[in-house]
């Protein structure tokens, strides 16, 4: 019989710290609602794997890497069985931008966090009994819409206006479907679940912590199966998929508006672990592949169009900056010092990690940065099992993951300063994730 963990552990960080997430600096000034990290953990005896997930916009590499080194210190466990994911949420703990940036991190919480992350981790291992695990999934289409559209002079758009009328069609689909992995232990006590959907958490906004909608997904299965039950949110690949409607909507979502989309999910997933069955088979196997991604040229002429605009555009102080909310001037300067850090960061090849496992006819994906829906779509097409989780933003890699056809100054997902490659990287993680899938 197989063996499961769950353990969480608060993450919330001290007031003063800086929430990143946008262009410029939030300094956090109060709590919506606590941040944990959360871990599951399964082993049939002679292989064991562990997944955690943070409430984080991204996780930083020093970070991952830390975590890791520790649980495998603390408990024998190969790296290559162990995965850290951010949720992404927008109002979550601090990590340190890139040089220049005025995103700061917080040395005395990462060190902090690599301890606490490792513990969550190595304490779900500890606390594993025999279980029964069973996968289920729902449905829903009400939360998530794609964010880039074809507009009628035929370039593609990142976030346009709520009913400009010159969108036509959302270039690509959403990814309805919520899986969930629930466990509960021989004697029938609910013990965890994880719970996989696609959307930014990017709803709360503010200067205040907040976990955003998924919170309310894992705080919504406490209440149902109890206070010792955990509940574990993996962001699904949502790098193009947000809460807004621009074809439909009438005004942009209020902050609230996490809540609702929050319950939907929850309700989704109660549902999916009500007529949830018994995985199939014992096996337990995990396999991750480095390899290196190379980057694109960089275009001399936008280099010297941003040291103009750096050297011409004065900042306005004060001025909080999301996509999307005007001041095209000011836009202009955050776009242009992004490009110029992007630029003097330039590696000309970088690292990057995928990973598949499997336990039983269930396959759990985790891969880097923010992968657009369509590779998340591709991987459960092409995976030799239809019960699939898959978690983006995994390994310590952010940045976005946008489709080959979409590689366009007027797409956001793509510019030089949010995806440096090649065209066609995405993809490739895409097919690298389902060939470790099916030898494992």
């Amino acid at each position: 019989m197989l063996k499961c963990g769950f353990y969480e552990k608060e993450i919330t960080p001290p007031l003063g710290c800086c929430i990143p997430g946008y262009y410029t600096p939030r300094i956090a000034d109060g709590v919506v609602d606590k941040l944990y990290c959360r871990a599951f953990a399964v082993s049939n005896g002679e292989n064991t794997i562990i997944r955690m997930s943070l409430d984080s916009l991204a996780v930083h590499p020093d970070v991952n890497k830390g975590i890791l080194e520790r649980v495998v210190e603390y408990t024998g466990i190969p790296e290559s069985n162990l995965s850290v994911s951010a949720t992404h949420s927008h109002t979550a703990i601090p990590r340190k931008g890139p040089k220049d940036s005025q995103i700061f991190g917080d040395e005395n919480f990462e060190e902090w966090l690599i301890r606490v992350g490792a513990d969550c981790m190595t304490l779900a291992y500890q606390s594993m009994e025999e279980a029964v695990i069973k996968y289920g999934t729902g449905y829903t289409d009400a939360i998530g819409f794609n964010r880039v559209y074809v507009m009628k002079d035929g370039r593609l758009q990142t976030a346009p206006e709520i009913g400009d009328p010159d969108v036509v069609r959302p270039h690509g689909p959403i990814d309805p479907e919520v899986s969930v992995i629930y466990v509960e232990n021989k004697d029938g006590k609910p013990l965890g679940a994880m719970v996989n959907h696609a959307c930014h958490p990017d709803v709360i906004k503010g200067t205040k912590y907040s976990a955003d909608w998924p919170g309310v997904v894992v705080k919504r299965l406490k209440e149902k199966y109890g206070s010792d039950f955990v509940g574990i949110f993996f962001n699904g690949t949502c790098g193009n998929i947000n809460h807004v409607d621009v074809i439909n909507g009438k005004e942009y979502p209020p902050s609230s508006h996490y809540i609702t989309m929050g319950n939907i999910v929850a309700d989704e997933a109660i549902k999916a672990i009500s007529s949830a069955e018994p995985i199939i088979g014992e096996e337990i196997a995990s396999s991750k592949e480095y390899f290196e991604l190379a980057e694109r040229e960089w275009d001399m002429n936008r280099i010297a169009w941003a040291e103009h605009i750096v050297a011409t555009v004065k900042p306005i102080e004060g001025l909080t900056l999301a996509l999307g909310t005007g001041y095209q001037d000011q836009e202009d300067l955050l776009t242009a010092k992004g490009l110029l850090r992007a630029y003097n960061a330039r590696q000309g090849k970088r690292t990057m990690t995928v990973q598949a496992s499997r336990i039983g006819d269930v396959y759990f994906y985790n891969v880097p940065g923010e992968m657009w829906v369509q590779h998340g779509l591709y991987i459960k097409e092409n995976s030799p099992s239809k019960k699939n989780v898959i978690a983006e933003l995994s390994h310590g890699v952010g940045g976005y993951m946008p489709t080959k056809d979409a590689i366009a100054d007027t797409v956001y997902e793509s510019k030089m300063s949010s995806y440096p490659f090649e065209a066609g990287a995405a993809e490739l993680i895409a097919e690298k994730a389902v060939r470790l899938a099916k030898v494992l």
